[in-house]
């Protein structure tokens, strides 16, 4: 996406390659696909794949720019590089980076995330903050991070950290045409795009944010310049010439309108039809004519800085007025005008003008640029910074727009401390706090046996309640915690994100190759289980929507979850204890989240009718949390020592439909998590059936039968 080089022609390499303004018509192409799948994904559902496309052309041209320097040592030709790529990106990224963080503290009550995305994108390291943090770009909530759209810069940034290495290794040195240099980046690219394909299956996240998934794309950009170099002299038959370009265009253009789904193969089919068209368009042709006129061209020059400030600008929209049809027309505007400006103002002059008297010193004002507005992030961080914010806010830590969202129950004098009692349990037993940010931020934990039975045992002969889940077990904890204490039980907690714990992946999603990250889940279900005695309860609390993936848009079975649920029931019950399996609740998109924070920026968000209820296929999480509800109330009846509490007659009604706020207060906290409040909907209920099951277990019940 960041490497807007002039794109050279298909000349041999070493010789002068004169300007391909082609090129920067497919970058206009890239770079409209994003910003139309952005402003509204149903729009053009795989607009996404746009930067792809950028990856492709940036290897293209990377390529070709690195055969146009001179030779000299290895230290004069890196000095060289990275001062032209200093010179090229820094200037309207850290301007960029700078209003953006000044607009997220006006807007954003709680932004230390985005912020400290923003920190690592000066430096090019979002991707791997993105990807540590355990966000999703395909997620509602990287709607609200204002530099979420940086994480492609962090990709090509590395990329550059070791391509031009290999290139000064196997090319430079007597600016020889040697074979070993394409041999080494096909080999490269191979086991990348192996990686990707593997990563896909297990770790999307991974295959999406990391370098080493992605170096294949920009290595087929690579290739081709060096291939078709050798043979540009080649010419192709006329009819193909002509229509050969069309067809391939053509056939990305039907890529990117296709139902969302499918990523792996749909990026793996984007990157090989913008390499042969990038190989295949010639002059004369009806398609290079439509990618050489004046409007695409002089977009597909201002690309990187349309690139940076329609995220901006999106964000922002987000945040206050949203997006509309009425809106878009002057959202539209202002980024093409925030775009042109920045490219004839910052990027151009600032790239053609003499920095310094070295090109060292030229990379150290770059650098030097960088750290001071990531000062200027550091700043905003700082607790006075919340000044800043235009609405209202009852902590420091998020908005007050007079709706609570406390537990009333909790504060009742049967339960007076529970919330401190338990306390250290949410600090020192959560499996991945390496996963938080902010003030919440602990060291990596090393989960092993004495972790995990430091969480889970209770003392000899005490009878406990055992909660263990994702984060949903964490917001639940001191709901539990006051039922094991009017049940005169123990409470243990022990828990983690992103992982179904203590089920297994596998299981789940039979895979054998799938796991949760760096915690032994075979460990865990043993320690779980093996600290169960005759009376305890084991609770189960996750999300149930999350763990299975909505291939090309098709909702999974849901059935499931059904072995897993078995295999951890028989288990349980073979300890004599009971299993009790809290139901999950539908998600929020990004524009019901904003109409839980209302202030006078946003108000007309909660103004709408459709803002007030959750419709049942609003997304697929949705609309497969009421189908695995449904069917789960019913595949848990009658079953001995082992219960299923749906949530959905709290939260929802006729035809599906479900409550973001009751009687003036929040019941979610975020797009998925419930509030303190909507616990309390639940709470004597949920205590009545955890006193039937502990009722049930101490009659001497058998395991279930199904």
């Amino acid at each position: 996406m960041i490497n807007t080089e002039p794109p050279q022609a298909n000349h041999p390499p070493g010789d002068q390659s004169p300007y391909r303004p082609d090129i920067d018509g497919l970058r206009a192409l890239a770079v409209l696909a994003v910003i139309f799948y952005h402003f509204n994904e149903k729009s053009l559902p795989n607009g996404y794949l746009g930067v792809d496309i950028f990856f492709v052309v940036s290897g293209y041209v990377i390529t070709s720019s690195l055969y146009q320097l001179p030779g000299g040592t290895l230290g004069d030709f890196l000095l060289g590089f990275y001062a032209r790529r200093i010179k090229r990106l820094v200037p309207a990224m850290v301007l960029c980076a700078a209003i953006s963080a000044i607009l997220v503290r006006l807007f954003n009550p709680a932004p230390a995330v985005t912020i400290k995305t923003g920190l690592t994108a000066l430096f090019g390291l979002s991707n791997l903050y993105l990807f540590r943090a355990a966000r999703f770009y395909f997620a509602d909530s990287s709607k609200l991070n204002i530099f979420t759209n940086t994480w492609s810069l962090g990709v090509e940034e590395q990329f550059y950290l070791i391509f031009p290495l290999i290139f000064w290794l196997l090319v430079r040195p007597g600016h020889r045409r040697s074979v070993m240099f394409p041999l080494a980046i096909g080999t490269m690219s191979l086991a990348s795009l192996l990686l990707f394909i593997r990563l896909s299956d297990i770790n999307q996240p991974a295959a999406f944010f990391l370098m080493p998934a992605r170096f294949w794309e920009l290595g087929a950009g690579c290739l081709l310049f060096t291939i078709r170099g050798r043979y540009a002299r080649t010419e192709l038959p006329g009819n193909i010439r002509r229509w050969l370009p069309l067809l391939l265009v053509g056939s990305v253009i039907t890529i990117l309108f296709l139902p969302f789904g499918q990523t792996k193969w749909l990026t793996l089919a984007i990157v090989l039809l913008t390499t042969m068209m990038i190989g295949t368009i010639c002059p004369g042709t009806t398609l290079y004519r439509v990618l050489t006129s004046r409007p695409a061209t002089y977009t597909g020059l201002i690309s990187y800085s349309l690139y940076l400030w329609h995220w901006t600008i999106l964000t922002t929209s987000h945040w206050t007025i949203g997006i509309h049809w009425w809106s878009a027309p002057f959202q539209v505007l202002l980024i093409f005008g925030l775009a042109a400006s920045s490219h004839k103002y910052v990027e151009k002059p600032l790239r053609h003008r003499q920095w310094a008297a070295s090109r060292g010193r030229t990379i150290a004002f770059g650098l030097f640029g960088s750290t001071a507005v990531a000062i200027l992030l550091l700043i905003l961080l700082l607790p006075g910074a919340d000044r800043l914010y235009l609405g209202t806010t009852s902590n420091g830590e998020g908005p007050a727009d007079g709706r609570q969202t406390g537990s009333t129950i909790l504060a009742a004098p049967q339960y007076a401390g529970v919330a401190d009692s338990i306390a250290a349990a949410r600090r020192q037993c959560n499996m991945t706090p390496h996963l938080l940010s902010g003030k919440n931020y602990q060291p990596k934990p090393t989960v092993d046996r004495d972790f995990i039975r430091n969480c889970v045992n209770a003392p000899t002969g005490a009878k406990k309640i055992l909660l263990v889940g994702d984060s949903f077990a964490l917001v639940s904890a001191e709901h539990i915690a006051a039922i094991s204490r009017q049940l005169g039980y123990e409470f243990r907690l022990i828990y983690g994100f992103g992982c179904p714990y203590p089920m297994s992946q596998a299981e789940i999603r039979h895979n054998p190759d799938l796991g949760c990250t760096e915690i032994d889940e075979r460990l865990l279900l043993d320690e779980v289980i093996g600290s169960l005695r005759k009376g305890d309860i084991l609770v189960l609390r996750i999300y149930l929507p999350r763990y299975l993936p909505y291939d090309n848009n098709n909702l999974p079975a849901v059935e499931a979850y059904d072995p897993s649920i078995d295999s951890l029931a028989a288990n349980v019950n073979s300890r004599g204890a009971g299993l009790l399996v809290i139901g999950a609740n539908p998600t929020l998109t990004t524009t019901q989240v904003q109409s839980l924070h209302l202030q006078w920026f946003n108000f007309q968000k909660g103004s709408a009718s459709t803002l007030a209820e959750i419709g049942p296929t609003e997304k697929l999480e949705t609309a497969f949390y009421h189908k695995v509800d449904d069917h789960l109330r019913d595949y848990f009846a009658g079953r001995n020592l082992t219960r299923f509490f749906s949530l959905k007659s709290y939260i929802c009604g006729r035809n599906n439909l479900c409550r973001i706020t009751a009687g003036g207060q929040n019941l979610y906290s975020d797009d998925s998590h419930l509030t303190p409040f909507a616990h309390d909907l639940f709470f004597e209920d949920l205590l009545t059936a955890t006193t039937g099951l502990a009722a049930e277990i101490g009659a001497g019940s058998r395991s279930p039968e199904k």
